[in-house]
């Protein structure tokens, strides 16, 4: 079986050259293929909607070629020639392939499910993130949100990342849940146990997207509560809050902006930290239909987690510390665990591991992927 996958993802050595990229959203795209590509053969039309620099965009062109099975495509200074280009790219892949993955529903492949359907093909949407109509204010973002559901509606196989995802579908579709996965090489990599530094300090650690969304306003906040010297706060990231970080970090010696470092040094920076932390602001509604990824790579570590309620933290409800998605919901659980003069605890690190060892992608591939079939 020959798959097709549309979606925006890279060579993961560009991910932190690419300002506007999600990481999140590459790495999952690149462990995703990766090994379906260990079975069946799978050509990625790569599509960046976003701004990509020049001297990258040159070196992603030499990288196309029959080893990576990547083609890139750039937005032009008039979008819809950029589009047109894809959608014959597409419309020609589909005609070899048998299954057709989309990641999302993004505008530029919006007619993927109806090209399916007129040549006769399997269409699977993975759905890590969708926001109705009336989240929005503006016509256009309503328009918008309402023809993606159209096109959500067509594809016969939904993989959802949130167990929300399911109410936007039909009765005719096939509803998959798949929070998302672990590298094993990054499960692996937290293999032994960590000891104790000796040190007093709890390193507080938050790595991603630094938005409002994400929460790292509300975390800045109650950390800025918390007075206890022993504390600190580790925070890597890119995004539109970036300054508010840094200004933070200026203010407060407890306070460490670790920029966006390369893969290796932030699990690294995962390795000396005591707690990690899961700001995400659950009270908008974008955050309703989405499942914060970095929580399986969090678990891999085996060190003791703090959250707020995300959708299907239930399931989660045993490994990891929930609290309220509020500035004194997360000052609470700071406080506590600076009181308490955190020291590593063996039993939580095996328990975390083992429940996390579920998530590792080629099980998930495993149990997901051959419901395509």
């Amino acid at each position: 079986m020959k798959c097709i996958l549309c979606g925006t993802v890279v060579p993961a050595e560009y991910e932190d050259k690419i300002p506007q990229l999600s990481n999140a959203a590459n790495r999952f795209l690149l462990n995703f293929t990766n090994e379906i590509k260990k079975s069946f053969p799978m050509n990625i039309l790569s599509y960046m909607g976003i701004d990509v620099p020049t001297k990258i965009k040159k070196e992603l062109k030499r990288k196309k070629s029959s080893v990576n099975d990547t083609d890139y495509f750039f937005k032009t200074r008039f979008k819809v020639g950029g589009i047109i280009t894809y959608w014959h790219a597409v419309r020609r892949e589909i005609k070899k392939a048998d299954c057709i993955i989309a990641y999302n529903p993004i505008y530029a492949y919006l007619n993927v499910p109806y090209l399916t359907r007129i040549y006769g093909k399997k269409s699977v949407l993975i759905l890590a993130d969708y926001s109705p109509e009336e989240a929005y204010k503006e016509k256009r973002q309503k328009l918008y949100a309402a023809l993606q559901l159209k096109a959500i509606n067509k594809y016969d196989i939904v993989i959802g990342l949130s167990q929300n995802i399911k109410r936007y579908l039909t009765e005719r579709q096939k509803f998959i849940y798949m929070q998302g996965g672990i590298d094993s090489f990054v499960f692996d990599y937290f293999g032994q146990e960590i000891l104790s530094s000796g040190s007093d300090k709890v390193i507080f650690m938050y790595a991603g997207t630094l938005e409002k969304v994400t929460g790292i306003d509300l975390l800045l906040e109650a950390f800025k509560r918390v007075k206890y010297e022993n504390a600190e706060l580790w925070i890597s990231g890119k995004g539109s809050m970036l300054n508010l970080v840094k200004d933070a970090a200026l203010k407060d010696g407890r306070i460490r902006y670790l920029g966006c470092p390369p893969y290796l040094e932030y699990l690294n920076n995962l390795k000396k930290a005591s707690i990690l932390v899961n700001p995400r602001n659950m009270n908008l509604p974008e955050n309703k239909n989405n499942f914060p990824s970095k929580i399986l790579e969090y678990l891999a570590t085996g060190k003791p987690i703090v959250s707020s309620r995300f959708s299907g933290w239930e399931n989660f409800s045993e490994e990891i510390i929930f609290c309220e998605s509020s500035v004194s919901g997360f000052e609470e659980e700071i406080r506590k665990l600076c009181i308490d003069n955190y020291q590593k605890d063996d039993m939580l690190y095996k328990k975390n591991r083992k429940f996390a060892e579920q998530f590792i992608w080629k099980k998930q591939i495993e149990k997901v992927f051959y419901q395509l079939l």
